[in-house]
């Protein structure tokens, strides 16, 4: 820096005398300005001070802006709440729904209809079931919900014709105010009850905003905030995951080729804690942790192994995952290569998330474990027998195939059978 002071009509002193007084005009103006020196001046704005002098030390300054999320992400990034597991859990047996409390019987709920996708609130008091049936000679389908103890409203959605796009997976936002359907057209819509008349009357489903990638959406689940929906996509190189925040565009949160580059086979939130946690499958790159248990916040940042499926055994994945709604635990299943190379159930898991203690939960032998659900009295499996044909169509359970219900306590490390399919009449 050079300071020049020059007055008309003068002469110039010495050079002596200009080293001096430079010297104390610049020591003078550091004095004014703070009593603390700093590298980096931060500009002060004085109402004296001309416009222009102001905006040109602003652009000489170091200071360079952080990008800022939008207020709808910024609530999708929050933690969000956690929440004690629900008494009791329902479950699908053929054309009927029921309901396992924790202390008492298994009971009917629904009985008797043509069932499509369906999904249980967060608390357990109700689900909201797609529904067939016939109207005017035409197949039409429509949502109802059913409380626990079997009561029922109005449709809120429907009837529908058949032959139009049909839903084909159900999911409840966290308050039960809120549900999330994917349709057969490669959207998903939701739609929203008001808190004061809940359903009871029929919503619009409105399509929310999803990435232009001609793909069809495979699972959804809200975020326990409720400020936006997560979802995977199909592509050629396996599962991407995205997160469309409340009336924000779609953003992704680990795909293939992108960065972090990632397949995802199964993924669910972890309440109360503002992240995601994956399975990677086994179309993403190549690695030695393909089929581990990933976390990663829903900004795409932050990505950290949780779980590494080479543990169990050699060429061992991690198959499916379910997190505790209370945020403390998550459960998943492992599955080993048989002497075909198929992969075949192996063992069902409990992960401590903060402890990171591991406990494998006892299975009866001769079944794997196709369905999880939390309850208040501890994990509940489903398990199907080993030589039951896997359903054509991907699913883990079809609704027909014989089945037992397992209940899990973590405090005695004891899995007790509490339901038996074959036993019902």
């Amino acid at each position: 820096m050079s300071i020049v002071c020059t007055r008309a009509g003068q002469r110039f002193p010495p050079i002596r005398a200009v080293i001096i007084a430079s010297l104390a005009i610049l020591f003078s103006a550091c004095e004014a300005g703070s009593d603390t020196a700093s590298l980096t001046p931060t500009p002060v704005i004085d109402a004296q001070v001309p416009t222009s002098i102001v905006a040109q030390e602003t652009a000489t300054s170091a200071f360079t802006p952080e990008p800022t999320h939008s207020a709808a992400f910024d609530a999708l990034l929050a933690p969000g709440p956690t929440i004690s597991p629900p008494d009791g859990v329902f479950f699908q047996l053929g054309g009927d729904i029921w309901y396992l409390p924790g202390a008492e019987p298994a009971r009917r709920v629904v009985e008797g209809q043509r069932l499509g996708p369906w999904a249980p609130t967060t608390d357990g008091a109700r689900i909201a079931l797609v529904r067939y049936r016939e109207e005017n000679g035409a197949g039409v389908e429509e949502i109802i919900v059913v409380h626990n103890d079997g009561s029922s409203d109005d449709p809120v959605y429907g009837p529908a014709p058949a032959g139009g796009p049909t839903i084909r997976a159900l999911a409840w936002s966290w308050d039960g105010l809120a549900l999330a359907a994917i349709l057969t057209n490669e959207t998903i819509a939701t739609m929203r009850f008001a808190p004061g008349d809940p359903f009871r009357t029929q919503p619009p489903l409105e399509s929310i905003d999803l990435p232009e990638t001609g793909v069809a959406p495979v699972e959804l689940v809200w975020a326990p905030s409720g400020a936006g929906i997560t979802y995977t996509l199909a592509g050629v190189d396996g599962n991407a995951l995205f997160v469309t925040p409340s009336n924000d565009p779609a953003r992704v949160v680990v795909a293939p080729g992108g960065s972090p580059s990632r397949a995802v086979r199964a993924f669910d939130w972890l309440p109360g804690r503002g992240r995601l946690v994956f399975v990677e499958a086994a179309g993403g790159p190549a690695s030695h942790l393909t089929g581990s248990i990933f976390t990663i916040a829903p900004d795409g940042t932050l990505l950290e192994l949780l779980v590494s499926a080479g543990q169990f055994a050699p060429a061992a994945t991690i198959a499916t995952l379910s997190a505790g709604p209370d945020g403390r635990d998550l459960a998943f299943t492992v599955q080993v290569p048989d002497a075909q190379g198929q992969q075949v159930f192996q063992s069902l898991w409990m992960l401590s998330i903060d402890s990171g203690e591991l406990q494998q939960v006892p299975v009866e032998t001769g079944y794997r474990v196709a369905d999880l659900a939390w309850s208040a009295s501890g994990l509940v499996w489903r398990g199907i027998d080993r030589n039951a044909p896997v359903p054509s169509d991907g699913r883990p359970y079809s609704g027909e195939e014989p089945f037992i219900l397992g209940r899990y306590d973590p405090a005695s490390g004891v899995s007790t059978v509490v339901f038996q399919s074959t036993l019902v009449d």
